[in-house]
């Protein structure tokens, strides 16, 4: 029902070369089929991941343990509005 996208994509001109660097966030969210306003909770997590990421994740790859918190967090936020 919703999506999100962030890429973030830097280059650097050295002595060696160039060198870039690449970090991208891709979200799908897709309601229950048949509840209603699915595509509203669907936007809502899309949105409160995004959020999250921004500030959980610096460098390197998030950890599972980090995802998993993310996605906990995008459902508490759901089940407070509903």
């Amino acid at each position: 029902d919703c999506f999100g996208l962030d890429t973030h994509i830097s280059k650097q001109q050295g002595n060696r070369g160039q060198r870039m660097q690449c970090q991208g966030l891709y979200i799908v969210c897709d309601g229950m089929g048949g509840h209603a306003s699915g595509e509203v909770d669907s936007a809502m997590a899309v949105e409160s991941l995004q959020t999250f990421f921004k500030t959980h994740w610096t460098g390197e790859l998030p950890t599972k343990e980090v995802i998993h918190e993310g996605i906990l967090l995008a459902n508490q936020t759901i089940y407070q509005v509903n």
